[in-house]
């Protein structure tokens, strides 16, 4: 990777120390989008062999499934940039490598240098939970919404 990598790499150190205990899938990636670190629960998350060196990879080139989707990776990569703040999106796929398409809630914060430019964001995914009535009514529980279809009707 390139010197600005190098000159931004103290502002990622502290990231990658705090991640690396985090039960949670989180990762790291420049301002070109381009990944400097996913911890171990993200590459479980992701499906990526853990043997895979992420560090300076762009979506497209992860032997996953989900590298079909890059281009939209990097649209929230960019609208994380262009907000400067938070944004969030609700991602959709065979997540842990399951059969079934699961929504995931998708977290992008901006990270910044001391002059205050971005100079890449960090990323973190937890499992979407519905929200229901029936969580007050008779005491039950709601489930998490999945997309699994159970029937052969339109396939």
């Amino acid at each position: 990777m390139g010197s600005s990598h190098k000159n931004n790499e103290s502002y990622f150190k502290g990231l990658i120390t705090m991640m690396e205990h985090l039960s949670e899938p989180w990762g790291i990636k420049d301002h070109l989008s381009r990944h400097l670190y996913m911890n171990r629960a993200a590459y479980l998350y992701t499906n990526t062999p853990l043997n895979f060196d992420v560090a300076g990879k762009y979506d497209h080139e992860f032997p996953a499934d989900w590298a079909d989707s890059a281009a939209d990776f990097i649209e929230h990569d960019k609208m994380t940039e262009a907000a400067r703040d938070r944004v969030t999106v609700i991602e959709t796929h065979y997540w842990y490598g399951k059969d079934s398409l699961t929504p995931f809630i998708s977290e992008k914060l901006p990270v910044y240098n001391d002059d205050k430019q971005v100079i890449g964001v960090i990323w973190n995914a937890k499992p979407m939970n519905s929200l229901s009535p029936l969580k007050y009514i008779n005491q039950q529980k709601p489930s998490v919404l999945t997309t699994e279809v159970n029937n052969e009707l339109f396939t």
